[in-house]
């Protein structure tokens, strides 16, 4: 078997390792790490195992090598990578020389779209934004509807419960694990498993490796899109989920409660599998999903009816959104490639509403939360005023107006009659400066026409005087300038006659200590740390070893002969080695997160020392920094994630014990020696899942930080090596400088 293209294959191993994103691999049998090359500037990956890597094309481009995103040379449009385009951003709008709109790929800027100032008893609708009746609401799926006035939605008045709690325990559930996905029945507890690579029709996107990520499943039809707990029917035929007989296409008659489901409604069926009935579901609905979830929509009814990404709805609150992949099946539907399913993963949180093709007031809300968090509702509701405020779906209210026409027309209006005044004024002020306005002594306004002109010229004589001290005072300050300009020409011949050296040798030392900084960063990781922490988790499998054959010899019907202090005693020495190992892992990891942000605050303020250093100098010793924050940023996020729940294992494993010693003692105190026995096999129990937990997840561990530790040494030495080359250029400045003196 040759190690395939985009990986390498270390001697002794039995898979592959696959190249970083941001890197490609273009040969087979490739045995180092070195063979992964980092995509050139203007291209990309932003997934493992590539052998080549894909460019930016003509409206992008990317800052450095290795990267995995293109950036738009546009600041408001937004790179789509299945198409390569650089798209407006949501609620931006293009129009070419010609004035007309243009939605496809380009190098110029957007503009804002704008809409219409609507009337007092308006809202803005939030899918379309345009103006809408205020008190007028029927589009809704439900027999009653009412108007989400905040967010302009026309939602259900009340929830419609399809499906309850015991229908959604029993509905089948649907999971993708790496390029598989399972179709576990939780009535019959069976799984099947299909690969997507065998599924006839199937399009989009899933980026579930490394986790399992479940999956939502909706039909689409030319009543809209219809969302369900459990797959479609033809998905269900399609990947053979258990109630699906593989010979016969028989489905059983499982209960999904009293309000009925897929299986329930067709009860047994004897003929073709596409005779199965529809499963019950939520049309229009507001689907609440955690970042990794995916949704799969069935087109086998009807490929018109595809889902479509409403780019500009007020309600979208993910900006940078990459939709293309929606692009790429609309483009794959209308040039006749067969499209049955088509999935999407959901990676960010926000908002996003998606409508169908054939009729867009017919949307569906998806709203991701955080991988941390939890739904505030069901993942699949009714849309209404409750599930809407719940999955915190809000319009954006930060939208441009059309200018209103009156108000302009007025503002112009008195900007006019300002100019007039003015212009009469200056007019009337020249003539009597002239002379030529004859004003009549026994005329009733002579008087003060002699005396506005008498404050004109005060005015001006004022005026003249402020004028003539503000050119006094810049003179002032360009004499001092000048004068420091002297000064400092001076310092600069005697800074000359003295010799230069004294700069370049402080610039010398600046490297020298930047570069003893870095290498003492370095060792300290790679040594104490990182080496560190390898030889206490080796510790730890052996102590999980010695833990495991102890309890292969201990027999739970034994009653120990047992006292509360000598509960205490045994407690103070169960499993003390392994908890102390494993305190000790945690704070080892906790010391290396800590200290690379602390290095990195450190060279930020480094960044104050570039005019000493010089440009060609501080470039050799930041080059590489973006690749080695990329790299040391991989390594931390493994060590995080498994620090993490080792510390969470290893609490609950604390709590058990403590439990374990009450009863324990309980039972002591009573004599209860079937109650003795219970809590030791218990005990014994909870301590060898413990064992086996910390076996596999340390050894996954030390298998998954392997590929990401080895990159970030290898950048390390790279930087090693420039900021050596730093030294001898800053040492071969000074002895140029001698010479040139001498």
């Amino acid at each position: 078997y040759p190690c395939p293209q985009g990986a390498y294959c270390p001697e002794g191993s039995i898979t592959p390792t696959y190249c970083s994103a941001g890197y490609y691999q273009p040969y087979t049998k490739q045995k180092n790490a070195t063979a992964c090359q980092l995509c050139p500037k203007d291209s990309y990956t932003s997934s493992t195992g590539n052998a080549f890597c894909t460019p930016c094309g003509a409206s992008a481009y990317t800052n450095y090598t290795g990267s995995t995103n293109c950036n738009c040379n546009a600041t408001t449009r937004v790179y789509q990578k299945e198409t390569g385009q650089c798209l407006c951003r949501p609620q931006w709008e293009y129009y070419n020389t010609f004035g007309e709109k243009y939605e496809g790929d380009s190098l110029f800027e957007c503009q804002p779209i704008t809409y219409e100032n609507c009337a007092s008893y308006q809202v803005r609708d939030g899918v379309t934004g345009k103006c809408i009746d205020g008190e007028s609401c029927n589009s809704c799926p439900c027999d009653s509807c009412e108007l989400d006035k905040e967010n302009g939605l026309c939602v259900c008045a009340a929830a419609e419960i399809k499906c309850d709690a015991t229908c959604q325990a029993n509905a089948e559930k649907l999971t993708i694990l790496n390029d598989a996905i399972s179709c576990y029945d939780p009535t019959t507890d069976t799984t099947s498993y299909t690969s997507l690579s065998s599924i006839n029709g199937w399009s989009g996107t899933l980026d579930c490796s490394g986790s399992e990520c479940t999956v939502i499943s909706i039909e689409a039809s030319t009543n809209g899109h219809t969302a369900l707990y459990g797959p479609t029917n033809s998905f269900a035929i399609a990947i053979n989920c258990p109630s699906v007989s593989a010979s016969s296409g028989n489905v059983s008659t499982l209960s999904y409660g009293e309000w009925g489901g897929r299986a329930e409604l067709l009860a047994t069926a004897t003929t073709s599998p596409t005779t199965i009935a529809q499963t019950t579901g939520v049309t229009q609905a507001s689907i609440c999903l955690q970042e990794g979830q995916a949704v799969v929509w069935d087109l086998s009814q009807s490929s018109a009816d595809y889902p479509t990404y409403l780019k500009d709805s007020a309600l979208n609150s993910n900006q940078n959104f990459d939709y293309s992949a929606f692009l790429k099946l609309a483009a794959d539907l209308n040039s006749n490639i067969t499209v049955t399913f088509f999935s999407f993963t959901f990676q960010t949180a926000g908002t996003y509403v998606f409508a169908d093709a054939d009729d867009s007031s017919k949307v569906t809300l998806i709203t991701v939360v955080d991988s941390t968090q939890a739904c505030a509702t069901d993942s699949i509701s009714t849309l209404t005023l409750s599930t809407a405020n719940q999955n915190g779906v809000q319009s954006n209210s930060n939208v441009y107006i059309d200018p209103e026409l009156i108000v302009v027309a007025g503002i112009v209006a008195v900007f006019l009659f300002m100019l007039l005044i003015v212009a009469c004024y200056t007019h009337l002020k020249s003539k009597i400066e002239e002379g030529k306005l004859e004003i009549v002594e026994d005329d009733s306004n002579a008087a003060e026409f002699r005396r506005l002109y008498k404050k004109l010229r005060e005015q001006r004589k004022f005026e003249e005087e402020e004028l003539k001290k503000q050119s006094k005072n810049f003179e002032a300050q360009c004499d001092r300038m000048v004068a420091e300009t002297q000064q400092l020409k001076a310092l600069l011949g005697v800074k000359m006659s003295i010799g230069s050296t004294i700069f370049l040798e402080a610039a010398e030392r600046f490297v020298m200590a930047e570069a003893m900084a870095q290498k003492s960063y370095f060792d300290r990781q790679t040594g104490s740390n990182e080496q560190g922490l390898l030889e206490i988790l080796k510790r730890i499998l052996e102590a999980v070893a010695e833990e495991q054959k102890k309890l292969g010899v201990e027999n739970d019907e034994n009653v120990p002969d047992l006292t509360p202090a000598t509960v205490d005693e045994i407690m103070q020495h169960d499993m003390i080695y392994i908890k102390q190992n494993a305190g000790e892992v945690i704070d080892i990891m906790n010391r290396i997160k800590s200290m690379a942000h602390q290095e990195r605050d450190r060279r930020d303020k480094f960044k104050a020392n570039k005019g000493i250093v010089g440009d060609q100098l501080f470039s050799m010793l930041t080059r590489h920094r973006q690749q080695e924050q990329q790299a040391e940023d991989e390594f931390l996020d493994t060590i995080e994630l498994f620090s993490n729940l080792l510390q969470n294992r290893m609490d609950q494993f604390v709590n058990d014990q403590h439990l374990f010693s009450e009863k324990l003692k309980t039972a002591v105190e009573a004599d209860n020696d079937q109650g003795i026995v219970g809590a030791m096999r218990t005990h014994r129990s909870d301590r060898r899942k413990l064992c086996v937990y910390l076996d596999r997840a340390i050894r996954k561990f030390l298998k998954n930080h392997e590929r990401p530790l080895t990159r970030l040494n290898d950048i390390r030495q790279v930087v090693r090596d420039s900021n050596k080359a730093a030294q001898n250029q800053a040492f071969r400045n000074i002895e140029s400088e001698r010479q040139d003196q001498q």
